[in-house]
């Protein structure tokens, strides 16, 4: 078939010839075999040209269509680990979390090139999760896989996202949890004196514990009353105002003249990992960092059995903020701002209302009502 024969069918669908998100394949039949490949052209006319010669010899256009694929074949285990730095120069946060779920993506599919892990591989290995975790870790890792061979499209590793539409499980309900103020009190009497602050200003912001491990003494604005939170878990930074009673938890800190963290653990040490090599030029620590969780899950661990205090963490901390700012009339978007939230829907989740608080809210409106039940003849009267 010549040039000019494909031309002349410029107004009907060119056999051999089909376009996939904006990209022209070839499709042709030799020795039995149907044979695809991509033209990596967007063009119409230069894909047509591109066909003619594949028809002109066909065994030719095979041979080195399949060497150039051999060159560009990109293993899914190396494709992961430029992907990881790659994020992990982004700034992500989420670092040590990602990596664990793209490394159990690799573990599986390890042998494989990235565009050879199909629509089918991706359901497998969906299924083969829920014998082994519950459906928020396995959205997890659905995501962070998506998100890898979405890159892997970005770059043209791959053609199309296996994981492009892949049903993910049905979450349960968010966790709710939180303390009532003398609650608050008895644990933060029951925490060890290095511990002590740190959950202090958990239950006085609403910081996240990567957020309060990663303050350092430059982010806090002893004037505004604020403290920046340089990078949180959606990367954004953002303004936290300080309590009175914040305010005097940091002031009572004693800082260190070998690091500038604000928290530290017993032995003085920062809670983040390998810190004295992330010291970037500004003399400023790279924020986000991983930090050690150890020491603050035992420290809270033992807190809440000497306060007798159940089932509480330290995210449990959020919770109680926004609940307590719900309970205090806090405008949604406030709450939101302080708690570094981008969706309503997430600040409705810390936001329970505690039994004692809906229930003097209700007997307020019982006095405002006007409604009176009892008279003499056992009537109810209205105003």
């Amino acid at each position: 078939m010549t040039v000019e024969t494909i031309k002349t069918r410029k107004d009907r669908k060119v056999r051999g010839l089909y376009c996939r998100s904006g990209i022209w394949y070839i499709r042709i039949y030799h020795k039995g075999h149907d044979w695809r490949f991509s033209t990596g052209m967007k063009s119409k006319k230069a894909a047509t040209q591109e066909l003619s010669r594949a028809f002109a010899n066909k065994a030719v256009f095979i041979a080195e269509k399949l060497a150039d694929k051999e060159r560009t074949r990109h293993m899914l285990s190396d494709w992961a680990k430029e992907y990881l730095v790659r994020m992990e120069q982004n700034g992500r946060r989420d670092m040590k979390r990602r990596r664990q779920c793209v490394d159990a993506f690799v573990d599986r599919f390890e042998s494989r090139a990235t565009s050879e892990i199909s629509r089918k591989d991706a359901e497998i290995w969906r299924e083969e999760l829920k014998t082994s975790m519950g459906p928020a870790s396995l959205n997890r890792h659905l995501a962070y896989a998506r998100h890898l061979m979405s890159e892997g499209v970005k770059r043209g590793h791959i053609a199309s996202n296996p994981f492009a539409g892949v049903e993910q499980m049905k979450e349960p309900p968010g966790r709710v949890r939180y303390l009532e103020l003398e609650q608050a009190k008895r644990l933060l009497e029951e925490c060890d004196q290095w511990f002590r602050p740190f959950m202090a200003l958990g239950l006085e912001t609403g910081c996240r514990k990567g957020e309060l491990a990663n303050l350092i003494w430059r982010d806090v604005d002893w004037k505004a009353g604020f403290i920046q939170i340089r990078h949180s878990k959606n990367g954004e930074s953002r303004n936290v105002p300080l309590t009175a009673t914040a305010i005097q938890v940091l002031q009572e800190i004693s800082r260190r003249l070998d690091h500038s963290y604000v928290f530290s653990d017993r032995n003085g040490s920062p809670l983040i990992i390998d810190w004295e090599n992330h010291e970037r030029a500004n003399g400023l620590p790279s924020p986000g960092l991983e930090y050690r969780n150890g020491p603050l899950q035992k420290a809270l661990q033992k807190a809440c059995k000497a306060a007798e205090i159940d089932n509480f963490r330290f995210h449990d901390a959020r919770h109680h903020v926004g609940s307590w700012l719900a309970m205090q009339g806090v405008s949604m978007d406030a709450r939101m701002a302080i708690l570094g939230h981008k969706t309503e829907r997430m600040a409705r989740r810390y936001s329970h209302l505690s039994p004692d608080y809906i229930k003097g809210a209700m007997e307020l409106f019982s006095e405002k009502s006007g409604t009176k039940i009892g008279t003499e003849e056992k009537t109810v009267m209205q105003r």
